[in-house]
């Protein structure tokens, strides 16, 4: 049971993590971190000037800060259930 969840969580994680690499025009899904990491670095920036923005931007940023955090849990998650199923096709018999 725990396998199928993890094959079907795994599946799912996939879709997502392959649409977001097409987008981005990027090759492996920690180049999808990386690019996520840099945006939140960027507007992290954005906020510590927020008195040059109106509190609306600010809240916006807000949100992309957190809507970013979260798609770099999911490819981390994804990454993992990768490794977790490839060790598990390693070490099973042929």
């Amino acid at each position: 049971m725990k396998t199928f969840f993890i094959t079907n969580r795994y599946s799912f994680l996939e879709k997502q993590v392959d649409e977001y690499m097409q987008s981005l025009l990027v090759k492996t899904p920690e180049q999808v971190i990386l690019y996520f990491e840099r945006q939140i670095r960027k507007y992290k920036v954005y906020l510590q000037k927020k008195h040059h923005y109106p509190e609306c931007m600010v809240q916006s940023i807000h949100r992309l800060i957190e809507e970013y955090s979260l798609i770099i849990i999911k490819v981390k998650k994804y990454i993992s259930y990768q490794n977790k199923l490839m060790n598990k096709q390693l070490l099973e018999p042929q």
